[in-house]
């Protein structure tokens, strides 16, 4: 994703799995049958954002970006 020129990466795993109710306790299901997902957030830096000395300064901090433009 850095070489596409996005920053703040952060992605998250989600899981998914049902739970037998009785009146005197919440457990697992006997048989695991689970479902995982991920979810990925990132946000694009523009390539206009490297012609304002502060941007492309951002850019190499945060991305690492070394590139002329």
């Amino acid at each position: 994703m850095r070489k596409n020129h996005f920053a703040f990466v952060e992605v998250c795993e989600l899981l998914l799995r049902y739970y037998k109710t009785n009146p005197s306790r919440l457990r697992p299901t006997d048989r695991m049958v689970a479902h995982t997902g991920f979810l990925v957030f990132a946000r694009k830096i523009e390539p206009s954002l490297m012609d304002d000395p502060r941007g492309a300064d951002l850019a190499k901090e945060i991305i690492g970006i070394e590139e002329e433009y």
